[in-house]
């Protein structure tokens, strides 16, 4: 007998640099809502929450090492169809990242969510019994304004785009914002941030440069895997072998790290990204052939390279790419 599936509805508050002045829909089951303050406390939490320092902004975030804090005036809601609270749970948490990119290109810092319930919702939209399974610091504000009616129509269209060919994207990127709120000031989970949000510009240079390049390998590749088979295909002593194959690896790794600069000042230039963005992303792309590439080498702070910068190059080429026809 197949499981009975229910409607199931969750809610939670959204921080962004600029959002809907009412309700606005990103889908048929994804709505960002401006309720009155009486039903925004309603929706709030009831858990005690610790107690932070009192914000100089009236819309912001924390995000502590057990969960992330969004407080503000917007009520993120998403809809799907499940067996159990669980499953309603996962399916919502995977609407998130779209959500996350569609508003990520108005500024500084990105965007964040805390989905605060979950529970089966009958066809009028009533939630008799709602259930929070808690998932698990930094402190920012949102200097939040209202989304222009042109800017609204933007982030559909980008919400739309992030749930389907974008998809990869919007997941590396939330990936990453979520990183950076769980991170601790030790040079491997710094470093762990820059990587994430560099994954996202890597993501988006290899899929554009696909396009032009099926085969995804740099020039000059192919004439080290012949060198290399003819190598290994004569009578020579295995030592002599084991070096060429470790000199050609040297060799293509050389031109992967090449070859992924050109794909992402390519990618930069055919999506108008800004070049001092693009620059930014090339020496991300350095630090991470690099100093990521070998964890605890020297300081961090040395290479004049943050999580800022890192950040700032990902949320340019995400929503520059999402504005792609």
């Amino acid at each position: 007998m197949e499981p009975i599936r229910s409607t199931w509805t969750a809610w939670g508050f959204i921080g962004a640099c600029a959002l809907p002045a009412t309700t606005l829909d990103l889908g048929p089951d994804i709505r960002i809502e401006r309720p009155s303050p009486e039903r925004l406390r309603e929706l709030s939490p009831a858990a005690l929450r610790p107690q932070l320092p009192a914000p100089r902004w009236p819309e912001y975030f924390s995000a502590l090492p057990a969960e992330i804090i969004v407080r503000s005036t917007r009520v993120l809601w998403l809809k799907t169809t499940a067996v159990d609270s669980s499953e309603a749970w996962v399916a919502v948490e995977e609407m998130v990242p779209a959500v996350i990119a569609a508003l990520a290109g108005f500024g500084d810092p990105s965007p964040r969510v805390e989905l605060v319930r979950v529970g089966r919702s009958d066809p009028s939209g009533h939630i008799p019994t709602v259930v929070t399974p808690w998932v698990g610091g930094t402190l920012g504000g949102f200097a939040t304004r209202d989304l222009l009616p042109d800017e609204q129509e933007k982030v559909i269209r980008r919400c739309e785009v992030a749930r389907t060919r974008a998809a990869r994207a919007a997941h590396l990127f939330h990936a990453a914002v979520r990183q950076r709120d769980m991170a601790d000031l030790s040079q491997r989970s710094i470093a762990n941030c820059i990587l994430n949000y560099f994954l996202v510009v890597e993501h988006i240079a290899q899929e554009l440069s696909r396009q032009g390049n099926p085969t995804g390998a740099p020039e000059g590749a192919e004439k080290l895997v012949v060198e290399l088979y003819k190598a290994l295909s004569a009578d020579t002593p295995l030592t002599t072998k084991l070096k060429k194959v470790r000199t050609t690896n040297d060799a293509l790794q050389r031109l992967d790290n090449k070859f992924l600069n050109q794909r992402i000042e390519s990618t930069g230039g055919n999506l108008s990204v800004d070049p001092s963005i693009v620059q930014d992303a090339l020496t991300v792309a350095k630090l991470r052939n690099t100093e990521l590439a070998h964890p605890g080498k020297k300081d961090l702070k040395e290479s004049g390279v943050g999580v800022e910068m890192a950040e700032r190059a990902a949320n340019a080429f995400l929503s520059a790419y999402l504005d792609r026809p």
